[in-house]
Formats: structure tokens, sequence, C-alpha cells
């Protein structure tokens, strides 16, 4: 699985900017995305990163632990069972 900051590292890397720019691009402060490691953004930053960098949110996402906590709580959904009918 590939976490956040790495993905948006790889596409600064692809279109030839540093991660210091983009944050400067998006008004952030010195070291805010590399902090993703290990904390979140909000909303309104990764749209913001998102924007610059010509891809969507769920592209950034992708694979991503929010991506990963879907994927299980789709499965736990898939696992309940339907409720049987009563006989009429």
């Amino acid at each position: 699985m590939v976490n956040l900051y790495e993905k948006i590292r790889k596409l600064c890397k692809e279109q030839r900017i540093t991660v210091k720019a983009l944050e400067i691009a998006t008004g952030m402060s010195n070291g805010t995305i590399s902090g993703w490691e290990v904390s979140a953004p909000s909303a309104y930053r990764l749209k913001a990163v998102a924007n610059v960098l010509g891809v969507t949110v769920d592209e950034l996402l992708e694979d991503g632990p929010a991506d990963e906590t879907c994927r299980k709580l789709d499965e736990t959904s898939r696992n309940f069972e339907k409720p049987e009918q009563e006989a009429v």
C-alpha cells in the first residue's frame, strides 16, 4: 500500500516540481505535506494539492488508508446476512 505522501512525491517528480514548490503553490507552509506521512490532511488541503497536480482527490487516495478502510467496510457489510422473510 502506498502512503499519501509517497504518492504526492511521485506525482511531483513526474511533473518535475518539488514538494516545496507544491506547498508554495497551495499556500501551505514548509513541511506540511511531508507531515502527511504520519497525519491526515484536511479535505480542503487535499483538494488544493489535487488541483495543482491535475488529479482528483480519489486518485490521491487510491491504495491509501482511506481506500483500505472503504474496502474493509464494504467487506464487512457484505458479511451481514439478509433477514429471512417470514412465511405467509
